[in-house]
């Protein structure tokens, strides 16, 4: 989608570029002929391209590095900035204090949605569903897709029973049933335990009937993992 094209700012920039170039070019062949007043265009000419041809990367380079993030059919952030978001959610929360929740989420049923309405169906199904539940989430909440039908959610300042209450909401807001598992941070959890605790949470949520959540305790924790809510 959008994420992969340049913007039209450097697409402009861009067809400046190649208009300065040609009038550079073109004034340097008459660089044999006696030019007199007209030589300091050629120098202007030159900086001008160079200036635009600087910009013009920039731009191209900022569209590249955001398309590598986000998830080109909801603009949502992708497995690969996954990564570094939970870090830095996990370092400012152990920083402050604060409980950091983690929620995987995969949708049921949804090879059906696929199967009867084809696959441009369910690309629209995800498209609402992610404009639906980012309108449910505080700004500073994360939702990504890292998935075909998987999306996480980072909640900061949430415990893990606040963070059922938040999947319950998503629920109502939208008609896709899904399955869910939930994991709090424990002291000097890594993002890789957080996403692994999570997702065994909602592995267990499927074999449990799907529709629900189910919470995984820390690991410090002895006791075993318990189903916190279903449709």
């Amino acid at each position: 989608q959008a994420a992969l094209s340049v913007p039209r700012r450097a697409q402009g920039l861009l067809v400046l570029v190649a208009l300065l170039a040609g009038l550079a070019a073109g004034l340097a062949r008459l660089g044999n002929q006696p030019l007199g007043p007209a030589w300091p265009l050629v120098g202007l000419a030159s900086a001008l391209a160079g200036a635009a041809v600087a910009g013009a990367l920039r731009q191209v380079e900022r569209a590249l590095a955001e398309a590598a993030v986000a998830d080109p059919l909801t603009g949502l952030p992708n497995r690969r900035a996954l990564g570094p978001l939970l870090r830095r959610e996990l370092a400012r929360c152990a920083r402050l204090g604060d409980p950091l929740t983690v929620a995987v989420v995969d949708l049921d049923g949804f090879k059906a949605v696929n199967d009867d309405r084809g696959h441009h169906g369910g690309d629209a199904l995800l498209v609402h569903l992610a404009r639906a539940w980012r309108a449910a989430l505080r700004p500073f909440d994360v939702l990504a897709r890292t998935g075909g039908d998987e999306f996480v959610l980072v909640l900061p300042a949430t415990t893990a029973e606040e963070a059922v209450h938040v999947l319950q909401r998503l629920r109502r807001v939208h008609p896709q049933r899904f399955s869910a598992g939930v994991a709090q941070r424990a002291p000097g959890a890594s993002p890789a335990d957080l996403l692994q605790q999570a997702d065994a949470g909602c592995y267990a949520a499927k074999r449990l009937g799907r529709g629900r959540t189910v919470v995984v305790p820390g690991a410090a924790d002895p006791h075993p993992p318990r189903a916190a809510g279903a449709d």
